[in-house]
Parts: structure tokens; C-alpha cells; sequence
């Protein structure tokens, strides 16, 4: 493998600084802010579920009322931890609330790619030093 010459190290390192804060840098940002809210809508869901008491053991209860089907799903959800049920249930929240959380991931991205850019541009130096 040939060795790059000042010109072509300068040019390289241009185009992946480039790259990693036109790809990157958003990208991460994006993802990490997302992240972050899922993980806040997630557990302010689980906690307010086990403090009211309300959640699975509801469901349980509303689909054992089901005609003909009730009391096969009670039958196979009583063996279900309610807690496990309740972790189960604020995820599918989470997952239904993402029209609503997907907007405040795109808001607070800038906050994280600030902080990815600041993380990358002290590798770089770190690395043109060596």
C-alpha cells in the first residue's frame, strides 16, 4: 500500500470531517434524542401504571368479558407477571405516542449534535497530534 503524501492526507481528512458532520453528527443526534425520549415516555408510563395499580390487570379483565375468546386470553394472560405486562403494555404506548415524541427528538437534536460534534472535533485533534 502506498503511503499518502501531505496534499492527499489533507484532502482525506477534509472529505471525512465532511462526511461525518453532514452524515454522522445528524444521524447520532437524531437517534440519541429519540432514544432519550422513548426511554423518558417509557418509564413515566411504567412507573405511573404500578403506582395506580391500573394497566395489564385492567386488560386482563377487559379481555376476559371478550364472547368465546375471553377465557382462553384470561386463561393464558393470568400467567403473565403484571409487572412484565405492565412493561409490555407502556412500550406499546411508547410506540403509539411516537407521532407526538418523533417531533421532540427533532427538537432537541441540535442539543446532541452540539455535544457529538464538539466529542468528534476532539478525536480529530487528537489524532492529527499523533
Amino acid at each position: 500500500m502506498d503511503s499518502w503524501d501531505d496534499q492527499q492526507m489533507e484532502i482525506w481528512q477534509k472529505e471525512y470531517s465532511a462526511l461525518v458532520q453532514n452524515v454522522a453528527v445528524p444521524t447520532l443526534a437524531f437517534a440519541t434524542s429519540n432514544l432519550v425520549i422513548s426511554t423518558v415516555i417509557f418509564f413515566s408510563i411504567l412507573v405511573s401504571l404500578d403506582k395506580t395499580g391500573r394497566g395489564f390487570t385492567d386488560m386482563q379483565t377487559i379481555l376476559g368479558a371478550i364472547p368465546l375468546l375471553g377465557e382462553k386470553l384470561e386463561g393464558l394472560l393470568a400467567n403473565v407477571d403484571p409487572k412484565l405486562g405492565n412493561g409490555a403494555l407502556s412500550l406499546l404506548l411508547v410506540d403509539f405516542l411516537a407521532p407526538l415524541s418523533i417531533p421532540l427528538a427533532v427538537a432537541l437534536s441540535p442539543f446532541f449534535s452540539k455535544w457529538y460534534t464538539e466529542r468528534f472535533d476532539i478525536i480529530r485533534e487528537t489524532l492529527q497530534n499523533k
